[in-house]
């Protein structure tokens, strides 16, 4: 028969399968919370399969039976793709050269400073040439020795990972098979794993080749960590090392044909990088954003009063710690649909076992705009590399009362506290108003609370980690207009550039008769290699192509801050993605001594447009220096047309809207500094963009691409 439709409502089940989720916090619970509220709205019969350590939530109860099942979550230290390895700290695969390739003895296992290419090393004396000898003889053996044991130890690593990788597919596919024959999957089940790896994709592979009925629903796969480590330009020397992936692709297609497969990605960038693997077509999914950090609040819908009882119980079952009303595989219980009772409806969680901070979330001693550090701490989140620039963030910032930190943090005792401190230097008062710290995680309406009431949202993410990866936080940031200070080469500033560009040009317009100086003729050193339209080539070298300002004019007003740069250029070479332009400028004075410098990377959202950056030149400069390098590469690119204007608008003028991109984890002070200053704009632009934002990121329309995949493979089920 047809599936059967009715006005785009699809009578379905929907199975959500998170292997990670295990309670209450992070973006795996708030994820799957989004979907399963935005598919009961559309009357659809929720089911969720979590880890087996998942404890129990009224909220989610409220939409989905929950099953507690999988042994393993996706964070497997033994998958192939990038962004596991990363979060492993693990090298990628391209790193992992056969030994036999290499030298014998390396180069890397020689004494700092030897001579490879002297036959032997100066004798110090005739008398001692036979304990020379024995010394150079010695150093030889050990040098041997330890090459030796690192290959070694580099055969056993990937004979441990052979074996790990086999054990995480065998486990994978036994819980699927142990899964979905209870569940008596039909054609109308629409099943979606929120986040699956490759060692996961391949599990499915064998419990789908040994299940006839596994073809009959919809199966609905997305990715959420990188295939590829780095960016666009980066990707052709890791083909080969991803051939196991792209065979996996292939024996699936080959296997399983009848089955009805859709593959998705967390952004366009990564799946562009599953696109270059897979022959099935990998699109991107609305990422979905809870209701509940939108700016524009719709009015809220009255609970039907059949279910007003029902809902105290589960309210008052909550709040005990003991209790747990949690589905059974194979069960019979009907479990009621509540789609109508709570459309919008936000039920808030109770009976937590976590120590939740009291209300307000901070003191209210603290001075200044509240930026705050969401999140757990880890590694690829940098949370810990505000260490590095702590006195200045310190002097700048929080000192002057411009603003003070808060930041999220997981529990320890007292003894363990001071490796999450952000104060290294020096022991903070207590009570220190200007650091504090919530608690990670919080309950769910102070999250969203965390959240709605940052001045500042920082983001000191790890550029390589997030250079295609989205960020959940980011996301709920600009649905609640919070302004942003994030890592550039981002996909998180790659969302910011394309408002930048349109407030850059708008700056522009209304700026174009304070323009007091332009200069487009520069000398460059040490290269200008010009491409037949005035074009300029640089590479990533770690001293760029750089060229001095004539004198700026006298008649600006030197001792102000009020003047701006303009920095403008077309791209000629490469037209990839992924590659970027970092503009590094060095401002000096009469004397020639530097009073400032800064930096941005433009990268290329806008095809055959002129692209931008804004700069704040500071009091006493009479001179700059322009330089220009591939931000993240060693390739070689090439720019033309490039102009530069001097500004000298009669009040300060912001540089940025929406939030601002950092080179460099010292470039975090002066762009708060700048936040700071002008938070009344910035916020008011953020606020702009909030709803749009939020209605692109709508679960409703998340749950409308899944289901509206089955108008599109609608086929006969015999």
């Amino acid at each position: 028969m047809v599936v059967p439709s009715r006005e785009g409502w699809v009578l379905s089940r929907l199975i959500i399968v998170d292997q990670s989720l295990k309670g209450l916090g992070g973006h795996h619970f708030d994820y799957v919370l989004q979907i399963s509220q935005a598919a009961a709205r559309r009357n659809a019969e929720v089911v969720v399969v979590a880890h087996q350590q998942f404890t129990n939530h009224s909220t989610l109860q409220h939409y989905a039976r929950i099953l507690p099942h999988f042994r393993q979550t996706t964070y497997s230290r033994y998958s192939l793709l990038a962004g596991l390895r990363a979060m492993h700290r693990r090298p990628p695969l391209m790193d992992e050269t056969p030994p036999y390739i290499k030298k014998l003895v390396p180069e890397e296992v020689h004494p700092r400073g030897a001579d490879l290419s002297a036959v032997d090393p100066i004798e110090p004396a005739k008398q001692n040439m036979p304990l020379a000898a024995l010394s150079r003889n010695w150093q030889r053996f050990r040098e041997r020795g330890q090459y030796f044991l690192k290959t070694i130890q580099r055969f056993a690593g990937r004979i441990q990972d052979s074996g790990g990788r086999t054990r995480g597919i065998q486990t994978f596919s036994t819980d699927c098979a142990r899964l979905f024959p209870k569940l008596s999957l039909m054609a109308t089940d629409h099943v979606f794993f929120t986040t699956i790896n490759d060692l996961e994709l391949a599990g499915l592979l064998v419990y789908w080749m040994g299940s006839p009925e596994s073809y009959l629903p919809h199966w609905h796969l997305q990715f959420h960590f990188d295939a590829f480590c780095g960016r666009v330009p980066e990707y052709r020397k890791q083909y080969r090392t991803l051939d196991p992936l792209r065979c996996l692709f292939e024996d699936i297609d080959n296997a399983v044909p009848t089955h009805q497969l859709h593959y998705y990605a967390t952004t366009a960038a990564i799946a562009d990088q599953y696109q270059r693997l897979a022959s099935h077509p990998v699109s991107e999914l609305v990422y979905p954003i809870s209701d509940a950090f939108r700016l524009r609040q719709p009015e809220s819908f009255r609970v039907v009063r059949e279910f007003e009882v029902a809902e105290e119980t589960d309210r008052r079952r909550a709040s005990d710690a003991n209790y747990k009303m949690v589905g059974s595989l194979g069960s019979d219980r009907q479990f009621p649909n509540r789609a109508t009772a709570f459309a919008t409806e936000q039920i808030s969680p109770v009976g937590s076992s976590h120590n939740f901070p009291a209300e307000p979330l901070w003191s209210p001693q603290a001075n200044g705009i509240p930026i705050v550090v969401a999140g757990g701490v880890r590694s690829d989140k940098g949370q810990k590399g505000l260490q590095e620039i702590w006195p200045e963030l310190q002097q700048q910032v929080l000192a002057p009362g411009l603003g003070f930190l808060v930041c999220q943090r997981k529990e320890k005792p007292k003894w363990y506290q001071q490796k999450f401190s952000l104060e290294p230097r020096r022991k903070l008062e207590e009570n220190e108003p200007q650091v504090q710290y919530v608690p990670h995680p919080l309950s769910t309406p102070q999250y969203q609370q965390l959240i709605r009431q940052a001045g500042i949202g920082l983001l000191t993410y790890d550029p390589s980690s997030y250079a295609n990866r989205r960020a959940g936080i980011f996301g709920e940031y600009l649905a609640s207009g919070v302004p942003t200070l994030v890592p550039a080469g981002t996909w998180m500033a790659d969302q910011l550039a394309k408002s930048q560009f349109t407030y850059h040009q708008q700056v522009l317009r209304e700026q174009s008769s304070t323009v007091c100086w332009s200069h487009s003729d520069f000398d460059w050193t040490p290269w200008n290699v010009p491409t037949g339209s005035g074009g300029i080539t640089f590479d990533g070298s770690d001293v760029p192509a750089y060229a001095w300002s004539p004198e700026l004019p006298s008649a600006t007003r030197i001792d102000s801050t009020d003047r701006l740069l303009s920095v403008r250029f077309h791209w000629t070479w490469p037209k990839e993605a992924g590659t970027y332009c970092r503009i590094e400028i060095l401002f000096y004075d009469q004397q020639r001594q530097v009073v400032g410098l800064d930096s941005s990377s433009v990268g290329q959202q806008h095809p055959n447009t002129a692209q931008m950056a804004l700069f704040r030149i500071p009091a006493h400069a009479t001179h700059f220096r322009l330089g220009l390098k591939n931000a993240f590469h060693d390739r070689n690119a090439t720019i033309q047309r490039l102009l530069v204007d001097v500004l000298n608008p009669q009040q300060s003028v912001p540089v940025g809207t929406v939030g601002l991109a950092y080179d460099a984890l010292t470039q975090i002070p002066a762009r708060l500094i700048e936040l700071c200053t002008h938070h009344g704009h910035y916020r008011h632009m953020a606020r702009q963009i909030a709803e749009t934002w939020f209605l692109q990121h709508d679960p409703t329309a998340t749950v409308a691409q899944l289901f509206d995949t089955e108008s599109r493979t609608q086929r006969w089920v015999a």
